[in-house]
């Protein structure tokens, strides 16, 4: 799996990169506040607690293990970042070498995940949206299920092994009749295949048991 915009997982240092896990930053300043309680008075839009200057200045933060600055952030790319060269070429080498393309609960505003799918649409192959309200690709998708991941993908994987049916709004795009085609493989898990009827691209989902 790559990670495009990061984890919130790792930690990183900005002056020399060096990589850690956040919670073993989280015990270093457990470590280094001991009794600290951050609590704020006001809660901002982006989710930091605004303290009071007592507090901050009584807060010892940790430094990076390696260079010793204090220059540590999450592993994220935040708006605004760019996302790394090496990554985004990674991820179209992957486009390059698949059968098809799945988008799950993204709405595709930001270009950092639209591009891939321009990319898939310019190889002419099968693109499917599982996703609510309206994409900024749904002019490139060839099947859009409308419908909440939580239930969506519980109801997908049903339907490849046989239980169950999908629920909600499945419709294919502009004049593309969209129809599928699921079978076990016999060894726990399952493989379905969506096909545009009038083109015969084939996307393949494989769900692991």
């Amino acid at each position: 799996m790559t990670e495009l915009h990061g984890s919130l997982a790792r930690v990183v240092c900005e002056a020399c990169g060096e990589v850690s896990s956040r919670s073993a930053l989280d015990a270093r300043m457990a470590a280094a506040n001991p009794g600290f309680v951050g609590r704020g008075t006001q809660i901002r839009p982006d989710g930091d607690a605004v303290l009071s200057a007592m507090q901050v200045d009584g807060f010892r933060a940790p430094l990076c293990t390696r260079c010793s600055a204090d220059r540590l952030r999450p592993d994220v790319v935040f708006f605004g970042d760019v996302v790394p060269r090496a990554t985004v070429e990674h991820c179209f080498d992957l486009v390059e070498r698949a059968e098809g393309l799945l988008v799950l609960g993204s709405s595709l505003q930001v270009m950092s995940g639209l591009r891939f799918v321009r990319r898939a649409a310019k190889r002419h192959l099968p693109i499917v949206v599982v996703t609510r309200g309206r994409t900024r690709a749904d002019d490139l998708v060839t099947l859009k299920w409308e419908a909440p991941l939580q239930e969506a993908l519980p109801a997908l994987a049903g339907r490849l092994i046989g239980d169950s049916a999908p629920t909600g709004d499945v419709r294919s795009t502009g004049d593309v009749r969209a129809t599928g085609d699921v079978r076990a493989t016999g060894d726990e898990r399952a493989t379905g295949t969506v096909r545009a009827a009038e083109d015969g691209r084939s996307a393949r989902v494989s769900i692991g048991g």
